[in-house]
């Protein structure tokens, strides 16, 4: 089973060092079940894949079209049976992709799960006050409201 992971990004290399590097350090899943790709949203400079992150590569827009678009131009490059989906200035805690799985294999026992999205809440740090608050995905049932949002994580 192969996990496609989109990666946009415009410029931001350093953080996209952190972020494709959490995505090959999942625990849990073998280096082979992932696919890392990261989609150069026509940086300035071009971006290469990171340095010591297996299976990653990067595939170079010719015209900016945004954080959509990107992810979107990742989905017809990618060959995963899973797609997931991490910003470029984000970072996953190492069991985050085992613990979908999990979740997928219990749903799939009861259901068909082959048109299904799973999204999660995550914890954002508040401009103003700076304390932690949490984001969760608003319900969707057409794939065009799930994916309309841009702080789904």
């Amino acid at each position: 089973m192969l996990i496609s992971i989109i990666i946009p990004a415009f410029s931001r290399r350093r953080k996209l060092e952190l972020a494709a590097r959490s995505a090959a350090d999942q625990v849990g899943i073998a280096k082979k079940d992932i696919e890392i790709i990261i989609v150069d949203d026509a940086s300035p400079v071009p971006l290469a894949p990171p340095n010591g992150v297996e299976n990653a590569r990067v595939i170079r827009l010719a015209k900016n079209v945004g954080a959509a678009g990107a992810r979107n131009a990742g989905v017809s490059a990618s060959s995963g049976e899973f797609i997931a989906f991490l910003d470029s200035d984000d970072s996953w805690r190492p069991k985050k992709l085992v613990s979908q799985l999990r979740l997928a294999e219990r749903c799939a026992r009861s259901h068909d799960i082959s048109r299904t999205a799973f999204a999660n809440a995550f914890y954002m740090p508040d401009r103003l006050a700076g304390d932690l608050e949490i984001r969760i995905p608003r319900e969707a049932s057409a794939i065009r409201d799930f994916v309309g949002g841009c702080w789904m994580c």
